[in-house]
């Protein structure tokens, strides 16, 4: 009884695997192109975080799944999932590059809390561990479903970004 437990565990284990492995070959696919064209499609750091709303919101996916062919709606969250790991990948690359330039720019101050930079360092860990999060998410079960995870990084986002504006250096007094 316990042996055909474990081949029953070990099986479905390893039909998980293939399911998202062949979902994860399928979705770098169809973001290829997106890789070929890097950054130049969004234009500032604001942008990219409010986009993001958009593209998670059901309202479209249900209007399209009632008002065309299945094979359409089937396109449809396809085409809008891979749209979705577009964002986060850029998201992701937006937050890291402003904490590239507060780490630099951190480097020259002389008046850092380290409360402050362990809160924004915290902030940081815990926007990429709800982006990891989010990221499996939108690969299993599409945008639609995962938007109030959406609405939480993207609140993480946020604050990671007005608390590195908080301890942004201040400029340079001015020698006469």
């Amino acid at each position: 009884m316990i042996a055909a437990f474990y081949f029953v565990t070990l099986g479905s284990a390893l039909a998980l695997i293939v399911m998202l492995w062949l979902g994860h070959a399928r979705t770098r696919r169809m973001l290829a192109d997106d890789d070929l064209h890097g950054e130049s499609a969004v234009a500032t750091d604001d942008f990219v975080l409010e986009m993001g709303p958009n593209i998670f919101e059901a309202e479209d996916g249900a209007l399209i799944q009632r008002e065309t062919s299945a094979a359409f709606a089937r396109k449809f969250r396809e085409e809008r999932t891979a749209l979705a790991l577009a964002w986060l990948r850029r998201a992701r690359r937006s937050v890291n590059a402003m904490m590239r330039v507060h780490s630099e720019s951190a480097r020259s101050r002389a008046d850092l809390r380290v409360s402050g930079e362990i809160r924004l360092a915290l902030e940081f860990l815990a926007f990429h561990a709800a982006l990891g999060v989010l990221y499996c998410a939108v690969s299993l079960q599409g945008p639609f479903r995962v938007a109030a995870l959406a609405r939480y990084s993207m609140s993480l986002a946020g604050r990671l970004k007005q608390s590195a504006g908080e301890l942004a250096p201040s400029p340079a007094p001015q020698v006469p």
